[in-house]
């Protein structure tokens, strides 16, 4: 899985764990990678759910690094304190084309979820689609 290159547009969706554990309030978002060797950089965009004062969508700085089929980034959203930025974790299918895994809050642990990210084909990436397209769990 080492040399599979993330670099790329990928469409995603991350859910909130309720109570129970179980998915709820997914959000969908578009991420744009590029990776350098073991290092991934990105920007992402989606729907705002969760701050109001900051207008329909939220953009963000992806920060991270890959090991075999492993990834990990931090979700940096513009504009909002650091302590506001979620944790990733997530492994990379054989193909590189699909990343799960779950994310979370270190400044608050009850907030965490769920996370599917796909490789946005590529005829859709060169039109420009938006996140509201559908992934498959």
């Amino acid at each position: 899985m080492a040399d599979r290159d993330l670099t790329g547009s990928w469409l995603g969706r991350y859910a909130y764990a309720d109570a129970t554990g179980e998915d709820d309030d997914i959000v969908p978002f578009e991420a744009r990678l590029a990776q350098d060797g073991t290092d991934l950089t990105g920007r992402a965009t989606e729907p705002n759910t969760f701050r109001p004062d900051f207008g329909p969508e939220l953009a963000s700085t992806l920060d991270g690094r890959t090991a075999g089929d492993e990834i990990r980034f931090v979700k940096r959203y513009d504009g909002l304190p650091r302590n506001e930025a979620p944790h990733y974790r997530g492994r990379i299918d054989a193909k590189g084309e699909r990343i799960t895994g779950t994310w979370g809050f270190p400044s608050y642990p009850g907030f965490t979820g769920t996370f599917t990210m796909m490789r946005k084909p590529r005829a859709a990436a060169r039109k420009g689609s938006r996140a509201g397209a559908s992934i498959d769990a």
